[in-house]
């Protein structure tokens, strides 16, 4: 009697299944006894070390020159451990790092010859017991004034807040051997402050006000100094504080040699007469009509240009200084590569004050101006040392008119004798001329954070020219508000400007200039003469 046999391929396969795997058992557990004993070899190894006040990476380095042993670690979590000095004496590797890592924060594993430093795994018993320090301050610039907006952050790390609008802050950390907070602003010099057990920390932080001087700006463009290759001067707030003068355009006067204003002495210091400009000198010699009218000056005045926008000589008379925030001066022919040919004789680049963040502020500044009149250059002769002059030169001698003539101007003579010897010696010059009291005020109010800014200001400037009677009035204001987002900046301006101007009813300054102090300008009863006595026909025939 045959058996038959059940499903024989089944069985024959269970079986090969049930050999396979034991084979791989077999295989990973002589691999398993093969790494132990590797390890086990490697943690034995011994070293003889005698390092002083040495850091962690250079007692991996000796570890393995004495051994076959390699390191492997993260160069930034040994940076901040302290250095360490170590004595063994044929002592084994494990036993040496066990001794260095302790309360380090790093731990070690071997994998065969090579020895892997990490963090510390804690587990959540640890981690619950891990303190945590609450600092807080106030972030404040050289004015001791708040500044919103401000960033603290642990360095290293993605921790960190924000001042509010009084410029204080609130940050809670971990608690670490080396804690080191980075203050930063916008136009501020960033500082790195240690934390050295106090909850409190206040920071000043300083301006960044090498920007003024290193950064040309063009109107177009800001480039840093060192890479713009033309001629420039650049004038900070500074400066236009410290030389002063009657406006904007006398001030830059005295602090560049450069800008040359050229004065006119016809006018007699008239505060509402336009001050003739150059920076490059004349472009070209004037002709006849221009010297007579002088409107040469006008092609040769510079090109201004206020925030970005082309302005006139005017307006730049009646801004003031404390509304500047920097001028750049191009000289040379560079400008004509960004302004063609309108900046041929020179680019004056004017930037205004931005609003500052913070705390709503007001600034008020009133100042008190006179002048006087400047008569240093004029050596003009009194009434007698004239005559003396006229009579040596033969001003009252003829041989050419015939003997008539020669009465004529022997009586002229006399008639002039006479007045001198009564004691007429007029001071021409004193007549039209005064002291001129003038006064000024700025009223400003701004405020805002990183991300809005406003600012109102007002201007008032009064004006007295030493010429009688003349004086010049201009009022000024202006609406600033500023939006940040992000690199965008955004900037709605509302500016307002009225002027008012009166001349001297007394004439140009040249016509007192040209008269004799023999004459009087009034008769025996103390009125204006309508002539001047004795009457001069040349001086009549020629005016």
């Amino acid at each position: 009697m045959k058996k038959k046999r059940l499903c024989p391929h089944r069985c024959e396969h269970g079986w090969r299944k049930k050999w396979l795997i034991m084979k791989l058992y077999t295989l990973f557990m002589f691999v398993f006894s093969f790494t132990l004993v590797a390890n086990t070899h490697a943690q034995q190894e011994k070293v003889n070390l005698d390092l002083k006040n040495v850091s962690i990476k250079v007692l991996f380095g000796e570890i393995q020159k004495q051994t076959a042993l390699s390191f492997v670690f993260n160069t930034e979590q040994t940076q901040g451990l302290e250095r360490v000095s170590v004595k063994a004496k044929d002592e084994s590797v494990e036993s040496v790092l066990k001794r260095v890592l302790a309360n380090t924060g790093l731990t070690y594993r071997f994998e065969g010859d090579i020895i892997v430093i990490r963090e510390q795994l804690m587990n959540m018993n640890q981690q619950e017991e891990k303190k945590e320090i609450t600092i807080t301050g106030r972030v404040t610039d050289e004015k001791k004034e708040p500044i919103p907006g401000a960033t603290i952050l642990l360095k290293g790390t993605s921790l960190g807040t924000a001042t509010n609008v009084d410029g204080s802050y609130k940050l809670t950390i971990p608690e670490m051997k080396d804690c080191i907070l980075v203050f930063s602003f916008v136009g501020m010099q960033t500082q790195e402050v240690k934390y050295v057990g106090k909850d409190t920390v206040h920071v000043v932080m300083v301006a960044q006000l090498e920007t003024l001087d290193d950064v040309v700006v063009t109107g177009i463009f800001k480039k840093s100094k060192e890479s713009y290759t033309g001629a420039v001067r650049v004038v900070t707030d500074k400066e236009l504080k410290e030389f002063k003068g009657r406006n904007l355009i006398t001030t830059l006067a005295n602090i560049d040699p450069a800008f040359n204003m050229i004065a006119n002495n016809d006018l007699g210091s008239n505060p509402n007469s336009l001050p003739q400009v150059q920076i490059r000198g004349a472009a070209s010699l004037p002709n006849i009509g221009e010297l007579q009218d002088n409107s040469s000056a006008e092609l040769n005045t510079p090109l201004i240009i206020l925030d970005g926008f082309e302005t006139t000589l005017q307006r730049m008379m009646d801004l003031d200084e404390n509304e500047v925030s920097s001028i750049t001066i191009l000289k040379d022919g560079s400008a004509t590569a960004l302004y063609g040919s309108r900046g041929a004789n020179g680019v004056i680049v004017i930037t205004t004050r931005e609003p500052e963040p913070g705390k709503l502020k007001f600034y008020y500044k009133g100042e008190l101006n006179i002048e006087t009149p400047d008569l240093s250059d004029y050596h003009v002769l009194n009434s007698r040392d004239k005559l003396r002059v006229e009579e040596l030169s033969g001003y009252y001698h003829t041989t050419t008119l015939g003997p008539e003539y020669e009465i004529q101007f022997k009586e002229y003579y006399n008639a002039v004798l006479a007045q001198v010897e009564k004691g007429v010696n007029t001071d021409w010059l004193s007549i039209p001329l005064r002291t001129g009291v003038g006064h000024r005020h700025n009223m400003r109010i701004e405020g805002g954070d990183a991300s809005f800014r406003y600012s109102l200001s007002l201007q008032y400037n009064f004006t007295e020219g030493v010429m009688k009677d003349s004086k010049r009035e201009n009022f000024n204001g202006e609406i600033n508000l500023q939006y940040k987002h992000q690199e965008l900046i955004f900037n709605n301006r509302l500016s307002i400007g009225l002027n008012g101007a009166k001349n001297s009813p007394y004439g140009a300054f040249s016509d007192y200039v040209k008269l004799n102090p023999y004459w009087s300008p009034y008769d025996e009863d103390g009125k204006i003469r309508r002539y001047f006595e004795p009457y001069n026909w040349g001086y009549w025939a020629n005016s």
